[in-house]
């Protein structure tokens, strides 16, 4: 099933909560950790003024606290092409999981995205 999203400023939204999903859930400095409840509330109406499925942000509160998003760096002792053939199977199941109606030309929200990344 689809989790569409009206604009491309929430894929950057919320790629940013989960940011911080990942960093409360698994840095033990961090007492109060973060609910589901209190994970959705704060993605709510991010999507112009629309609330993303509560099921759909569910399901990323549970996938990132069952495994923890680390840095390239954090897998200096793993096996480099066991971390890449976990990554390419993550992301033949992204498609099945949320599309983009894009308001702008293609590519340009990707170039911005390119730009913050390198």
């Amino acid at each position: 099933e689809y989790t569409r999203v009206e604009n491309s400023d929430t894929i950057f939204i919320l790629a940013f909560s989960i940011i911080m999903l990942n960093t409360d859930l698994h840095n033990p400095g961090v007492k109060n950790k973060m609910t589901i409840e209190q994970f959705v509330r704060n993605n709510r109406q991010i999507d112009n003024g629309k609330s993303l499925p509560p099921e759909f942000l569910v399901d990323i509160y549970e996938a990132i606290a069952e495994n923890e998003i680390k840095l390239n760096e954090e897998h200096q002792h793993s096996d480099e092409a066991a971390f890449w053939d976990g990554v390419m199977k993550r992301s033949a199941t992204a498609d099945s999981m949320i599309s983009v109606n894009r308001h702008g030309p293609a590519g340009e929200h990707e170039r911005e995205m390119v730009a913050v990344i390198w």
